[in-house]
């Protein structure tokens, strides 16, 4: 839910794909400050959606964590441990595409790939894939497009696009490392000093 100061949109309900970084935008936008270059903004501000506009905000909102690998059961690198009764199946973790009816939960590794029709199976419980390859490559090319966009590094265009084979994931630390060099959004004010 969001609530303009002077009442915009005001009590309505307006449909719209967003992502946590379309906040920021619509904050600024609401105050009347342009989004500093340094911060670095992602997000799309929802205040035409606020207004009333029914242009359509993203044509999918991408979500998932970095990508981990979970060995088959009996790998001796998961025996015993904890991970090994948290997952239920070998492979590489998705990311999901939500699109206005479909949600594409994608995989690396193609085969693994679920698609889902949200508006007569808001559970996800029926994955349709087999029967919809073209609404599964419509929406991995939305994916791939936002990888694209938010310059995601290579090596995760390469697994979500071309699959795992011969890509070589970093360790998350050293992922982190290299974000953080490369900047995180809101490490500094808008006044340039750091937080």
């Amino acid at each position: 839910m969001i609530r303009h100061p002077q009442g915009v949109g005001s009590g309505e309900r307006f449909q719209a794909l967003t992502q946590p970084a379309d906040f920021a935008p619509t904050i600024l936008e609401m105050l009347g400050i342009e989004a500093p270059a340094a911060m670095g903004i992602q997000g799309r501000s929802l205040l035409p959606q606020m207004a009333g506009s029914t242009e359509t905000h993203r044509p999918a909102a991408i979500s998932g964590s970095f990508p981990s690998y979970t060995p088959p059961a009996g790998d001796p690198s998961v025996a015993g441990s904890a991970m090994s009764a948290l997952t239920t199946e070998p492979g590489w973790t998705s990311l999901t595409v939500t699109g206005p009816e479909y949600a594409l939960v994608a995989f690396p590794e193609r085969e693994r790939n679920e698609l889902y029709h949200l508006p007569g199976d808001p559970g996800m419980t029926n994955n349709i894939v087999t029967k919809n390859r073209d609404r599964e490559r419509e929406l991995q090319r939305e994916l791939m497009a936002f990888l694209e966009t938010h310059e995601s590094p290579e090596w995760l265009k390469r697994l979500y696009g071309d699959g795992p084979e011969g890509v070589q994931v970093p360790d998350i630390d050293d992922h982190l490392k290299m974000v953080r060099q490369r900047g995180l959004p809101l490490t500094g004010s808008l006044d340039g000093e750091v937080l």
